[in-house]
């Protein structure tokens, strides 16, 4: 699994906030994922102190929405309802994710993305250290996820935002 891809996967996420400033569509399409010149233009859109982030609705499905100061970005449409018999539906999924986007960046630690594990489930997670454990969950993943595809389809998404 490429190791920059899953310490950054966050940061993948933010690519598709500002394609223009993070780089070509060419370039986040790339299976190597994003320069690093394209990674620090997203992290600082993603940490930037105007940005904030709601669950709102795209479409009229729950989403997790980046405010930037280029507008209203959505990043994630929760249609899943995998995770609804255990009480977490699409809109309580929408809100607890986003919460944690907005906490980890009040933090400072939205730059220390990864992948782990978390109570057996595969998880995108935060670390409060570069290359630190993964303990800050950020999204659990459904069994039948693989982080490196989840990846692949926010790398492949561009202007649009990932389902999940």
């Amino acid at each position: 699994m490429n190791n920059k891809l899953l310490k950054t996967s966050l940061v993948i996420v933010a690519v598709q906030l500002s394609l223009t400033a993070c780089g070509s569509q060419e370039e986040a399409a790339n299976n190597n994922g994003p320069s690093d010149a394209a990674i620090q233009q997203a992290m600082t859109v993603l940490s930037a102190p105007t940005t904030t982030y709601i669950c709102g609705t795209e479409g009229g499905v729950p989403a997790t929405i980046a405010q930037t100061a280029e507008g209203n970005k959505p990043l994630i449409l929760w249609k899943s309802t995998y995770f609804s018999q255990d009480g977490w539906t699409p809109e309580k999924r929408c809100t607890e994710v986003t919460q944690r986007f907005q906490d980890y960046k009040n933090q400072g630690i939205l730059s220390n993305v990864t992948t782990g594990k978390i109570n057996g489930m595969s998880v995108v997670c935060l670390s409060p250290n570069a290359g630190g454990n993964c303990n800050n969950l950020l999204i659990t993943l459904e069994p039948n996820d693989n982080p490196q595809t989840l990846l692949n389809q926010v790398i492949n998404a561009a202007n649009s935002p990932v389902d999940r």
